[in-house]
């Protein structure tokens, strides 16, 4: 059920404006606000300007519904609330802008979005930003340097994600139940955190160097082929792999703590005894 959002966030607006083929208002600070698309299109690109307004945000909800399959949104645009194209069933592609600098919680959750391109003003994919969606690829840029709370969440269509080097910190559950060929954190992210893989299935994972720790339950029940862990690692926490199936894993250094790997299925380890500590019980 959709939530009730404010839209204090993008001003205080009283008075829906509709021009043709777009209802609008106006945000306190004097912008034009898109608040929903009645024309008939299949492809479609929002407007720069009406009645000579900047249109600069993107209302919760004013895609939600609608027959188009693509959408080309405008140079200018700088924020897409919350819920903005949540539930949307036939759109496919939308063009993001390079000057859009932020995107609310579920923006494109549940829609039948297929293919996105994250430009590099937006620092933060928010929590659930496309959690269940039918996203098969995405492309995300220079500059994210952080993935929120079940961004990509039961999204079963995509095929390889490059995390790029910006991202310092991905949260908890971000690519829980997710289906995947392969993933790749280039960024130096601290630690793997809680459930970030959590009953996914992916044919490969590659961490790059600068992670330091894979925090427990952060594979819970993951299906995965092959991970490659780097050397940087310091510690698997207890439970980290817990009930997972792993084709093939590396641990080429760190501590790895006791019932790390309880209920884990193995079919090839391979561990470092020079650099990696294994501690009683942890397989």
């Amino acid at each position: 059920e959709q939530e009730s959002i404010s839209v204090s966030d993008v001003g205080n607006e009283t008075e829906i404006i509709q021009r043709r083929n777009w209802r609008y208002s106006i945000s306190e600070d004097g912008f034009a606000v898109l608040r929903g698309y009645l024309g008939k299109e299949k492809i479609a690109a929002t407007p720069q300007f009406i009645d000579g307004i900047e249109v600069r945000y993107i209302a919760s909800g004013a895609f939600s519904t609608g027959n188009m399959t693509e959408l080309r949104i405008s140079e200018g645009i700088r924020k897409i609330d919350a819920q903005a194209f949540w539930g949307n069933y036939t759109i496919k592609t939308i063009v993001l802008p390079q000057s859009l600098e932020e995107i609310g919680t579920k923006a494109f959750a549940s829609s039948s979005l297929e293919k996105i391109n994250i430009p590099s003003g937006v620092s933060v994919i928010p929590e659930k930003a496309f959690s269940e969606s039918a996203l098969k690829t995405i492309t995300i840029a220079d500059g994210v340097t952080s993935i929120g709370k079940g961004a990509f969440f039961g999204c079963v269509n995509l095929g390889t994600l490059s995390i790029p080097g910006t991202v310092s910190k991905i949260s908890a559950e971000a690519f829980s139940g997710t289906k995947m060929k392969e993933v790749i954190i280039k960024g130096d992210v601290n630690s793997i955190s809680d459930k970030v893989f959590a009953r996914a299935q992916i044919d490969c994972i590659t961490v790059y160097q600068g992670t330091k720790k894979i925090e427990k339950n952060a594979f819970y029940m993951a299906q995965i082929e092959r991970l490659n862990l780097p050397s940087t690692l310091e510690v698997i926490e207890d439970s980290a792999f817990k009930n997972a199936k792993i084709n093939e894993l590396s641990v080429p250094s760190g501590i790895v703590e006791k019932n790390a790997f309880i209920g884990c299925t193995m079919t090839k380890v391979t561990i470092d005894n020079k650099k990696a500590e294994i501690m009683c019980g942890a397989f």
